[in-house]
């Protein structure tokens, strides 16, 4: 920050020529990237779903243990999606629920894939790491997403309005939403290379 401030002006860029565009760049390059973004990012995920992801794999949702870490008073820091009585943290509700495991399991069955558990950034790296088509990668990506946006919105149905949502529902909301998203895909040529495996999705 101190850089920026030279003989009483404001100098955010190297040259010290102003651009808004050269400027953001500046501001942006003093932050470590975050590995695998392009996989949170891709256009076959709905936005929604994408930041959603955004904040959970930075760890920024407002879980009932991040919520007591803000000196913020919660009646209960267990999740409420199980019964196993765990404090509510993103690592157990993307990974250790059995409720997300079991909507986990109907998309594996439905995709006919192992999909990877851990952390949500060693998925990503499992993902990325997969020797699948570029556009595969994608649609996996974007199918666990949709899988971590809607177990947070079960988690806060449950908690804001009793209403507890079946798994086995989840799961046929997913197919829905990520076929739609293929269907309106940009760039056909991409998910032609994926035929074999799209063709299997929509059975």
């Amino acid at each position: 920050m101190q850089n920026w401030y030279i003989h009483g002006r404001y100098r955010l860029t190297s040259t010290g020529v102003n651009s808004i565009n050269r400027s953001s760049m500046e501001l942006r390059n003093d932050h470590p990237k975050l590995a695998n973004a392009e996989l949170i990012w891709t256009p076959v995920a709905q936005p929604k779903h994408r930041f959603i992801m955004w904040l959970a794999i930075q760890n920024r949702l407002l879980t009932r243990e991040r919520l007591g870490k803000l000196n913020i008073l919660v009646e209960e820091s267990t999740c409420c999606l199980c019964d196993n009585q765990v404090t509510e943290l993103v690592g157990h509700l993307f990974n250790g629920c059995p409720w997300f495991q079991e909507v986990k399991k109907g998309v594996e069955q439905w995709t006919g894939l192992q999909l990877p558990l851990g952390s949500l950034r060693t998925v990503l790296q499992c993902i990325k790491k997969k020797k699948w088509k570029k556009f595969q990668r994608e649609l996996v990506a974007a199918t666990w997403g949709a899988m971590v946006y809607h177990t947070w919105k079960a988690r806060n149905w449950k908690l804001f309005k009793g209403i507890h949502a079946q798994a086995a529902g989840i799961v046929i909301q997913i197919k829905r939403e990520i076929l739609a998203r293929v269907d309106t895909i940009s760039s056909p040529q991409k998910a032609h290379r994926c035929m074999n495996f799209i063709e299997k999705l929509q059975m």
